[in-house]
């Protein structure tokens, strides 16, 4: 078990090297490089080596400098036993415990094995990031230049769809693997803990920071850089991009964890760090469901409206006149019933109190008293039978919840395909060129940019719903969903940024034009320094 841990690392390793190789691979298409021949013959097994190497290392590193020893029993030991209910003696691990206790002077030390084991890692992880970024930018940069000199138009657009999905493929891993990585790294460094509690609230301050930031450049870029071809569906993406600031401002505050216990789930807030009152900061809960409930109902409005674009509907003029705020209306709907459905009817009760209790003391560490939560508990204990029986309230806040859930998804999978049909069969009936391109990037952007909810939102809440039902405890995971929703607001408006023309070229020229007049100045400061 502790070699095929140590072969799980090796993996994350080799999928550094992938990302890497991914990308020098389309920069040397991209210039048509003779070093191209290298990869159509025995010699690209030596290429597909690369990754290999990398996870040696990681294996190497992780399985003889981060192995077990009794000052790494002694740490976690207790960790275990109250968060996650297991004794060291059931378990193999590896890892690195950066400052142990001296035995004989009773003070930290640095362990060298373990400030070995990070450097090596983050040493590859800097690689990694710097070939991406490197050759990335310079592979945009040339099929930009050469796009017009290619001769063959389905060549052409093999070689840019390709980028753009090596683009999305790798932004993925990067957010949800590579960049915590480096940041529990950090905290390793400068001995931050990040356990389940303090984790998740550092996740979800960062993420809300990020979200705001990067919903914010996506408003200035609508609102500056949008072709005209783009018709009212710019406004539908600044209602988006507003809708999941407030989404992030609303976690930064009100800072909600999720747990299922058994047949309980509860979204809770801790009021001892809170700056409003219970009250409110009970009301604030059932505004931050009823936002999800808003997600739902967007990303079905945005699909249908890009289905009638494609199917050139008269339905699609309501969105240019006052009307099309009767359709926004829609996705707040869907808010309302959410906010009223786990307010009135998921709010507090003695036997949640009961069943929750121990749960929030052992793996929060924060008591009843210090929380305010709404939640369903499906199959409460009958105080004077002592039997479990069915809660009617919480059968009825599944029911709503789950019908919102599968309207939307099914709304979106039905007009994302009608959507598809039309693009390819109208595609070539199309006189315009421009306006061509701009409904296929807009319909990219839109399946990316649901991919990302259904699976940091809309699976995990589904996944949640079937465990409860079950009656099934998914424990230590729910930590892992509670960030999962906060990533959303970060994640979500990145496809806009590439699969968008006006915007995917306004921000390589930023970054490209920072970089590059960077260098510049250096340069010549150098050549004057060397001058003088």
């Amino acid at each position: 078990m502790n070699v095929l841990n140590g072969v799980y690392c090796g993996l994350f390793g080799i999928s550094l090297g992938l990302f890497s190789i991914q990308f020098y691979y389309r920069y040397l298409v991209s210039i048509g490089s003779p070093r191209l021949k290298t990869f159509r013959n025995w010699n690209i097994c030596l290429w597909m080596l690369i990754p290999f190497a990398d996870g040696v290392i990681w294996f190497l590193t992780t399985y003889f400098l981060d192995a077990p020893s009794d000052s790494k029993n002694n740490h976690i030991k207790e960790y275990l036993e109250r968060t996650i209910e297991i004794k060291i003696e059931n378990i193999v691990y590896l890892g690195s415990y950066f400052y142990p206790i001296d035995e004989k002077t009773g003070k930290n030390c640095i362990d060298s094995k373990s400030a070995f084991a990070v450097i090596i890692m983050n040493s590859t992880l800097l690689i990694s990031f710097s070939i991406i970024i490197y050759f990335g930018i310079k592979c945009y940069r040339s099929l930009r230049n050469n796009m017009r000199k290619m001769t063959s138009q389905k060549y052409k657009g093999i070689q840019v769809q390709l980028f753009y999905a090596l683009v999305c493929q790798t932004t993925i891993p990067v957010l949800l693997l590579h960049l915590p990585v480096v940041t529990t790294f950090l905290c390793i460094v400068f001995d931050k803990d990040i356990g389940l509690m303090s984790g998740i609230h550092r996740t979800q301050i960062i993420t809300s920071i990020y979200a705001v930031i990067i919903n914010l450049i996506l408003i200035i870029l609508i609102l500056t850089k949008s072709a005209k071809s783009l018709g009212a569906y710019k406004y539908l993406l600044l209602y988006s991009a507003t809708f999941e600031i407030v989404y992030a401002v609303t976690t930064f505050f009100v800072e909600p964890s999720f747990f299922c216990y058994g047949s309980a789930f509860m979204l809770f807030i801790d009021t001892r760090t809170s700056l409003f009152t219970p009250m409110i900061m009970n009301i604030l809960n059932g505004a931050y469901c009823g936002l999800f409930g808003v997600s739902l109902g967007l990303f079905s409005l945005l699909f249908y409206y890009r289905y009638l674009v494609s199917a050139v509907s008269p339905l699609v003029a309501t969105f240019r006149t006052w009307k099309i705020y009767l359709w926004m209306l829609i996705p707040f709907l869907d808010g309302v019933i959410w906010f009223l459905t786990s307010y009135f009817l998921a709010y507090p009760s003695s036997l949640k109190d009961n069943h929750i209790k121990r749960y929030l003391e052992i793996h929060f560490g924060v008591r009843i008293e210090d929380v305010v939560y709404l939640g369903s508990y499906f199959y409460p204990v009958d105080e004077k039978t002592g039997r479990n029986f069915i809660d009617p309230k919480s059968v009825l806040v599944f029911v709503i919840m789950n019908s919102t859930l599968v309207v939307s998804l099914s709304i979106i999978i039905y007009f994302g395909t009608k959507c598809y049909k039309n693009l390819r069969s109208d595609m070539r009936r199309t006189k315009s060129r421009k306006f061509k391109g701009i409904q296929a990037q807009l319909f990219l952007a839109l399946v990316f940019q649901t991919i990302i909810p259904v699976v940091l939102l809309h699976i995990p809440a589904l996944t949640n719903f079937i465990c409860i039902i079950s009656d099934q405890d998914i424990g230590f995971i729910n930590g892992i969903v509670t960030i999962s929703i906060a990533l959303y607001p970060v994640v979500d408006p990145i496809p806009n940024f590439f699969f968008i023309k006006n915007f995917r070229n306004t921000i390589f020229k930023f970054i490209t034009g920072c970089c590059f007049t960077k260098l510049q100045r250096n340069i010549r400061s150098a050549i004057q320094i060397i001058n003088s």
